[in-house]
């Protein structure tokens, strides 16, 4: 049962939001490789979420990146392009913009931000991309950051599957209990799920998952 005292309330594992990235088609063995499990606690100005992995899933390559949102009558500026172009059967903010709003990231996804471009002033919003930090709870897991080749992690604990292998180069960061990582706007990172498994928690800036961007090419976000 669940108890709701003030602020406060009890969640179960029927809280929980299984993401599998619409590749699984509802069978277990392909959610077993790619795919998480969420409770969102709260999600207004600050979001706070239960993430979990089973062993050897991962959390595919993605970014919390900004994005220009901007009216139908108006044109994407030069620098920009349609996130269509990047999320396949993408729905937009259905919240928070009408339906046939725009949305655009910088062709360049490699740059960290942007401001709102002069000629849009007033007219265009900028959504500024998910900061993030996790905190590690249970398990065993590693985060992998796109890195150098310098950088690059030879001799993985946890190995990024052949099919998420979308950076060439990139490095490891073995979790363990009570480690705390910090993720800016705009970080591209994966995480596989090590032995048993793996629980942590994350605490954001609003989340609004439905604009990540992809590195793997058949991965799809709905609404």
């Amino acid at each position: 049962m669940d108890i709701n005292i003030g602020r406060y309330r009890k969640v179960s594992y029927k809280d929980i939001e299984v993401m599998d990235y619409f590749l699984s088609g509802s069978d277990y063995e392909i959610f077993k490789k790619a795919g998480l499990g969420i409770i969102t606690l709260v999600n207004e100005d600050e979001c706070k979420k239960i993430l979990m992995s089973l062993e050897g899933q991962v959390l595919a390559w993605h970014s919390h990146i900004s994005v220009l949102v901007v009216p139908p009558e108006y044109d994407i500026p030069q620098e920009f392009e349609d996130i269509n172009k990047k999320i396949n059967e993408f729905v937009g903010l259905k919240d928070e913009f009408p339906p046939d709003y725009k949305y655009a990231i910088l062709s360049d996804i490699d740059k960290k931000d942007f401001s709102v471009p002069g000629e849009l002033k007033g007219i265009a919003v900028k959504i500024k991309g998910k900061e993030e930090a996790f905190r590690f709870q249970y398990g065993s897991a590693s985060l992998w950051i796109p890195s150098s080749e310098g950088e690059h992690t030879k001799n993985p604990v946890h190995p990024i599957p052949e099919e998420h292998n979308q950076c060439k180069f990139a490095k490891e960061y073995v979790f363990k209990v009570g480690d705390i990582v910090h993720l800016p706007t705009n970080t591209f990172h994966l995480i596989v799920g090590g032995m048993g498994g793996a629980v942590y928690t994350e605490a954001s800036t609003k989340s609004r998952d439905e604009l990540d961007i992809f590195l793997h090419p058949k991965i799809k976000r709905l609404e």
